[in-house]
C-alpha cells in the first residue's frame, strides 16, 4: 500500500490522493467528466474548469444530444464549469446530518465537518419531507 502524502477529500466517493511516489488514488463517484479534469481539482485551488464530456448513444440512453446520434456513436463535448457548479457536483447528500454540505468550500478552506447518522425519531418527526425517502 502506498503512502498518502496529502489528500482532497470531498466525500468517501469522492477523493484524491496523492501518494509519495506522486501517483493519484481517486474516487469520482458521479463525475461524468474527464478524469485528467477531476485531478485537477486536487488542492481544491480551481474555481472555474473548461473540460471535456462524452456524449455516447448507448442501448439505455436519456440524454437527448445522445438520442440524435446512431448507437454506438459518441462525440467529445468542451464544458464550462463555474465555482458553483464544481461545488454541486461535490456537494454531499442528505444520508448523514450535517452541518455544512459544501464539500470543496470546506476542503478550499482547509476544514472538515463531522456527520451523524439520522435519528428516527428526527426523521418522523420532520414536517416536511427533505428527500431522505422514508415512507410517511
Amino acid at each position: 500500500m502506498s503512502k498518502v502524502a496529502g489528500p482532497s477529500f470531498f466525500r468517501s466517493k469522492n477523493y484524491i490522493m496523492k501518494t509519495v511516489d506522486g501517483e493519484f488514488v481517486y474516487g469520482r463517484h458521479g463525475w461524468t467528466y474527464w478524469l485528467e479534469d477531476f485531478l485537477k481539482l486536487y488542492g481544491s485551488n480551481v474555481t472555474e474548469l473548461t473540460t471535456r464530456k462524452d456524449i455516447k448513444h448507448t442501448l439505455l440512453v436519456r440524454e437527448r444530444e445522445a438520442l440524435k446520434m446512431a448507437k454506438g456513436r459518441w462525440r467529445t463535448k468542451v464544458v464550462h464549469i463555474d465555482l458553483e457548479k464544481i461545488k454541486a457536483l461535490l456537494m454531499a447528500d442528505i444520508k448523514r446530518k450535517r452541518t455544512d454540505s459544501d464539500s470543496y468550500g470546506l476542503v478550499m478552506q482547509q476544514k472538515n465537518t463531522l456527520s451523524e447518522a439520522w435519528n428516527y425519531e428526527e426523521i418522523m418527526g420532520m414536517k416536511s419531507d427533505v428527500g431522505l425517502g422514508f415512507p410517511r
